[in-house]
């Protein structure tokens, strides 16, 4: 009786240990620390557009969680050219915030782009507690794409969106949306499905082991209140009508090489005739622009170029 108890009290021991490490992998997964100034300073050594030489104005957006009907502010930053083209909204990744995207600023910029660069929820400065995994964020970002156009009607009537991993998501999930008049999109580093990309992030925080990682990925929907594993752009590709610039990194570790093909054979499906894929195979997530930085202009150039003709869109 006594080896009985023993082993119980094992079983329920370490059932309480896997139960709180799910939990705080869950939460690491949902809550990512966010950017602070100090932290940009030490990591990018800058702390607006501003230390690139770019004039900014600070802008905020009062939107509404979709899901509880709530309020919540997002925050961006609004760099205008002179002579723009039209505008382009940047989305940063997972984990940074708007002032990690001014790494592609400058770039837009000398192309003649005004910037719209913005803090996705539970990002940077703006509201929101749980990261979403694009899902909600998706959501935010339309109410903010409307409220530019109805303040900035001049600067918008060429839009595009411009989305760095997550924000990659973010931006298949607005340009999915059908009444919206989109001229094109770029995604850099996306993921395919967002449960392959959590199992990166789970790793990262110690969570290994696929029973770990499946909990953990339940236990964070509930958090955020979505279903996680139901963002996937791989699925959102053939809704979007606009033009795609899809670029791939070949050293992506959190693109595995079958998410990889499934997103290039979406975009291929589209049958888009703008649609460009742009592999680079030795790069790593998100860092194309480092390994390639004139080829990197040159294929936002040309892809820029072709949305601002606005010719018909598919579909």
């Amino acid at each position: 009786m006594q080896v009985l108890a023993l082993i119980g009290i094992l079983i329920f021991t370490a059932a309480l240990v896997f139960a709180a490490a799910a939990a705080l992998a869950a939460h690491a997964l949902v809550c990512p620390p966010r950017l602070s100034d100090a932290r940009a300073v030490w990591l990018l050594g800058r702390l607006s557009p501003g230390d690139l030489g770019l004039p900014f104005e600070n802008v905020r957006f009062p939107i509404r969680d979709t899901a509880t009907g709530d309020p919540l502010e997002v925050f961006g930053w609004w760099i205008r050219h002179p002579a723009a083209k039209g505008s382009v909204v940047l989305l940063h990744g997972y984990g940074d915030a708007k002032i990690g995207a001014m790494a592609w600023a400058p770039m837009l910029h000398e192309l003649g782009w005004n910037i719209l660069a913005m803090d996705l929820r539970a990002h940077g400065e703006s509201g929101g507690r749980y990261c979403t995994g694009g899902i909600r964020e998706a959501e935010d970002m339309l109410q903010v794409v409307h409220q530019l156009r109805l303040e900035r009607p001049g600067d918008t009537q060429t839009l595009l969106l411009f989305g760095l991993g997550l924000g990659a998501a973010v931006a298949c999930g607005v340009a999915a949306q059908p009444d919206l008049e989109i001229a094109g999109i770029i995604a850099d580093s996306p993921f395919a499905k967002y449960e392959q990309a959590a199992h990166f992030h789970l790793r990262a925080v110690g969570a290994y082991g696929q029973l770990l990682q499946w909990a953990a990925m339940k236990w964070a929907g509930r958090l955020c209140g979505v279903n996680l594993a139901s963002s996937r752009p791989v699925d959102m590709l053939p809704r979007v009508r606009s033009p795609i610039l899809m670029i791939l990194s070949g050293d992506d570790a959190t693109l595995d090489a079958a998410d990889a093909a499934s997103l290039s054979d979406a975009l291929i499906g589209r049958s888009h005739a703008r649609d460009v894929l742009w592999r680079v195979p030795n790069a790593g997530h998100l860092l194309a622009l480092v390994a390639e930085p004139e080829e990197y202009a040159r294929e936002v150039k040309a892809f820029l170029t072709s949305a601002a003709t606005k010719e018909p869109q598919a579909g």
